[in-house]
């Protein structure tokens, strides 16, 4: 479901644009913690594919080694389903599990490059999952499982192509699953486990037709399992592990026939079993772990005859773990040792003593290099780093301590690459990102620096306003939470009063304007928390009084403004106290007591309207209820038990038209919906029930009521004067292609606005009178196809201002004169994440640049109308067409921090960073793009800045 988003207010034309910049980096202390999470690494079509988390965002990471040959794919996160398989290759195309704005997890593919990275096929459409997994390469053909609601978990096959994506076979019709597992290709057939209610797991084979998919063999007949493991190809033979019943889990073979399909030996004779695992392949023989009696395990080796499975290497002592192939050598871990065998006894030697002292623990990741074995090891003494060993004792070292000391600087998986190895390492100055290394000391490096440098987050929030300057709650690394201000200016942005001393601050909360100052509460070690004010000056910043003596705190909420009066509640004991003060000591004074003192209390949203406040609170004999108060003890009461007894009416969403309130109710046993109050009881009663539907988005205009009316698939626009025969609907909004959603009213004159979407990621504007005839659409944004969102709405001069969150993760600012044409796009660049607060013609917001450094920005429409005028002084791009390279250059000299290229939906196409010596233009090797309209942005200096070019 999609939400739709309601402003009212009159747009009158006007021409203003604006500039998005940041004011200040408050908080300027380095972030230690800028890393990028590398997972899933894994060498595939001649690079190295894995799932790059940087700061905020997450995409695929993909490298040739290079830094320059380095980057991330945003349009798409990886996702894995299984421990084995990540990225397949199929030639040159790389395939995997991803999930974007739009699909759930499914298959994908990529060739390395953004225009290439594509989903294959939305198996199970919209944003639910098909699970794709087990991605198995046979002959060309990516053989796999997924998981629809009509098939559950079945064997599929791919041949790149979105038609060519289907059903293999469903082995359990209808819903039920098989769950295909083990993939295997052996010379050109598909062996796997599955398992149907007759035979239970048992070993399948398919040559990609339904009729060619077959049960080879019940190896455990009747509904029992014998679950097929570790399948392994041997020179075109099947080995595997299998559980015959009465014999125990051993190692068995098949040719594909049932015949054929037999177990090569007992090696742990009666029902306990060997449990053979980590078959590995060498030389034509298949070399496993596996328990030849209670306490002994051993290395073994098979041809594939009883009489050829043998043990190599017994020990009574300790397990065996980790095999793999290096060269012309089986390699193991035992007891914290470092073994390889040539497959016979006398072969099968100590390589390096006690590396640890921990098999399962201190081994974490191996890859083979021909002769050369890389692995991740904690020492016990260097931490986690990464080692080599080319099969000597000599040669069996730490390649590079690359934290030094017991601290560990390597982990994750090691994907090997033209014979390097590459893997995550980590430095405190820049975190987890990806490394490589030839073997030596100095070979191993970081390969790129893929996450962007970042300080912490002061997080400014909590904007008010008074005498042209704007005050906020924000953290810095000194102070704290503290109160700051800011004209809008770096130098003008600063600290208001440091009220308590340290790292924590004093965290204001509820900043509320009022009688030419502003009160808020805040916390110190002295008075705990407790209300003061201010006047936006260090000396005009102090308490107004201590309402609790001493350090304790009373838990105050709200600031409500009513009258020239301000309220809040306080906690006192168990229950809570309505307080009033008029900004002095002596005139702030308790009002009443809400609810009984061993009762439960609960306020949320109160609201103040012609002279009373309307609140929720409880009490032991009414619970949750309707309570109102004029400011004095006798006026603060009950106002209705709309359920009866002590069951909680659940009261949400206050809203006043008039003299009238308005707000939800959702009483268990009494009339649920929408309900009004003129402050009486009796003139407390329901104005539309909620048995039929849900009702949402409360909203005054003109008089009447504006709500949200969902019934079924239809969501529907009502509007309420209080009564029965004045509650109609206006318009059917939406059925199931759009859903309605009201939130964030401005009141201009006689028109209201807002915003619905579709599931095709459009989202259009709407405008409406308040009657049906004239509730039309304004202008449909089109962003392609995705999950896009409007965060914040605001006006400024009239003019109807919007964020849009895109595809990349940015917030695209849009305007509005209530026309098609007059409905553009501005401007872009970060990720708005607050509230938008304007004071006069400028709006503020807490916002990054998807690096979690979350800091005060603006958007200043005191500027030239359009981008293109404004840049013509400040920005050159060309040539413009071009068809190789474009030159991007700065005419007032501010240097240039990155530079972004997006196409015509909205799309990442590239990013990259300025070097720190340009001194003239900035170059961008466009050669690989294709034709078509793109936008530049550039970040400087001085602020951001965008124009288009044209590829030709």
């Amino acid at each position: 479901m999609r939400p739709l988003l309601l402003i009212i207010l009159l747009l009158s034309a006007g021409k203003l644009s604006a500039q998005i910049s940041l004011v200040k980096d408050i908080n300027d202390q380095s972030d230690p913690d800028n890393s990028t999470a590398l997972f899933y690494k894994t060498s595939a079509g001649g690079k190295i594919y894995f799932h790059a988390g940087v700061n905020d965002r997450s995409g695929i990471g993909v490298s040739d080694g290079t830094a320059q040959g380095t980057h991330v794919i945003y349009k798409v996160s990886v996702m894995s389903w299984s421990a084995s398989t990540y990225f397949v290759a199929v030639g040159n195309t790389v395939y995997f599990t991803g999930q974007d704005n739009v699909n759930g997890a499914e298959l994908w593919k990529t060739d390395g490059t953004d225009e290439g990275t594509v989903l294959v096929k939305d198996i199970v459409p919209g944003f639910y999952s098909g699970y794709p997994t087990s991605f198995t390469n046979v002959n060309g053909t990516l053989y796999f499982t997924a998981q629809t609601y009509e098939y559950g978990i079945e064997l599929w096959k791919t041949d790149g192509t979105e038609e060519g994506t289907v059903l293999v076979k469903d082995i359990v019709p209808g819903y039920s699953s098989s769950g295909p597992s083990g993939l295997t290709n052996v010379n050109g057939t598909l062996f796997f486990r599955a398992g149907t209610p007759a035979t239970g797991d048992e070993l399948w084979k398919s040559d990609g037709t339904e009729a060619g998919t077959v049960l080879v063999k019940d190896i455990l007949p009747g509904s029992g399992t014998s679950i097929p493991e570790s399948l392994t190809n041997v020179n075109g033979v099947l080995y595997f592990s299998a559980n015959a019943g009465g014999k125990g889990t051993e190692l068995w073979k098949s040719d594909g026939t049932e015949a054929g399909t037999i177990q090569v030996k007992d090696i742990f004779s009666g029902a306990d079993g060997s449990y053979p695992y980590e078959l590995t392949v060498l030389n034509g023989n298949l070399y496993f772990r596996a328990l030849s009696s209670p306490n002994v395990i051993g290395l073994w080796k098979s041809d594939g005859t009883e009489s050829g499975t043998i043990a190599i290497k017994e020990r009574d002592d300790a397990d065996i773990h980790f095999l793999h192939r290096v060269g012309n050598a089986i390699y193991f871990i035992s007891d914290g040792e470092l073994w390889k065998s040539d497959g016979t006894p006398a072969g099968t030697v100590m390589v390096k003593e006690k590396i640890a002292n921990d098999d399962g623990i201190a081994f974490s990741s191996f890859a083979a290099s021909d002769n050369t074995l890389y692995f991740v090891v904690n020492d016990g003494t260097h931490g986690y780093e990464l080692w080599k060993s080319d099969g000597t004792n000599a040669g069996t070292k730490l390649v590079k301590d690359i934290l030094a000391g017991a601290e560990s600087g390597a982990s994750g998986e090691i994907a090997i690459l033209n014979n390097n190895a590459y893997f995550t390492g980590y430095t405190p100055t820049l975190g987890e990102e990806l490394w490589g290394s030839n073997g030596t000391e100095e070979g191993t490096a970081l390969v790129k620096d893929l996450s962007l440098t970042k300080t912490y987050a002061s997080s400014p929030h909590e904007f008010v306003s008074l005498n042209g300057i704007v005050y906020f709650v924000a953290s810095d690394p000194d102070h704290g939470a503290e109160l700051w201000k800011s004209d809008g200016t770096d130098q003008g942005t600063t600290l208001v009063k440091d009220i308590e001393p340290g790292v924590t601050g004093s965290q204001p909360i509820y900043l509320t304007a009022f009688n030419n100052a502003f009160y808020f509460f805040a916390e110190t070690s002295t008075y705990g928390r407790e209300l003061w004010e201010s006047d936006g000056t260090a000396e005009g910043t102090t308490m107004v009084k201590d309402l609790v003596e001493g350090a304790g705190t009373n838990y105050p909420l709200e600031l409500i403004v009513g009258d020239n009066i301000l309220y809040f509640t306080t906690l006192a004991g168990s229950a809570r106290e309505l307080w009033k003060s008029d900004g002095t000591a002596a005139g702030t004074q308790t009002v009443a007591t809400l609810g009984d003192a061993d009762g439960d209390f609960y306020i949320n949203a109160p609201l103040f309207n012609n002279g009373k406040i309307y609140m929720v609170a409880s009490t032991e004999d009414e619970g949750k209820e309707l309570w109102i108060s004029d400011g004095t003890e006798t006026g603060t009461k009950l106002l209705k038990d709309i359920e009866v007894g002590n069951r909680d009416s659940y009261i949400y969403n206050f809203a006043s038209a008039q003299n009238t309130v308005y707000f939800l109710a959702s009483p268990t046993n009494g009339e649920a919906g929408l309900w009004k109050t003129d402050g009486s009881t009796e003139g407390t009663a329901l104005v539309k029930s909620t048995d039929a539907g849900n009702i949402e988005g409360l909203h005054a205009f003109n008089n009447n009521l504006f709500f949200r009316f969902h019934v079924s698939d239809e969501y529907n626009l009502w509007k309420t004067d209080g009564t029965q025969a004045g509650t109609v609907m206006i318009k059917t909004l939406a059925s199931t292609d759009e859903v309605v959603l009201f939130s964030r009213e401005v009141l201009l004159h006689d028109l209201f606005y807002f915003i619905a979407y579709d599931y095709n990621g459009g989202i259009t504007l709407w405008k409406s009178n308040g009657t049906e005839a004239q509730t039309l659409p304004v202008k449909h944004i089109d962003l392609g196809s995705g999950y896009h969102y409007v965060q914040k709405i605001f006006i400024v001069d009239d003019i109807l201002y919007f964020f849009i969150q895109d595809l990349t993760g940015f917030s695209q600012l849009w305007k509005s004169d209530g026309t098609e044409a007059g409905t553009v796009f501005v401007e872009d660049g970060v990720n708005v994440s607050s509230d938008v607060y304007v004071l006069d013609k400028m709006a503020f917001f807490q916002a990054d640049e998807w690096n979690g450094d979350y800091e005060l920005w603006k958007a200043d429409f005191n500027v030239v109308t359009g981008v293109e005028e404004s840049l013509e002084h400040t920005l050159t791009i060309y040539p413009n067409p071009s068809s190789r390279v474009l030159s991007v250059k700065m005419k007032n000299g501010s240097p240039i921090y990155s530079i972004s290229i997006y196409d015509s939906k909205g799309g990442l196409v590239e990013q990259r960073s300025a070097p720190s010596d340009i001194e003239d233009a900035f170059d961008i090797h466009i050669e690989t793009y294709r034709s078509g309209s793109y936008i530049v942005m550039v970040k400087s200096a001085k602020g951001i800045y965008r124009a288009r070019f044209i590829k030709k």
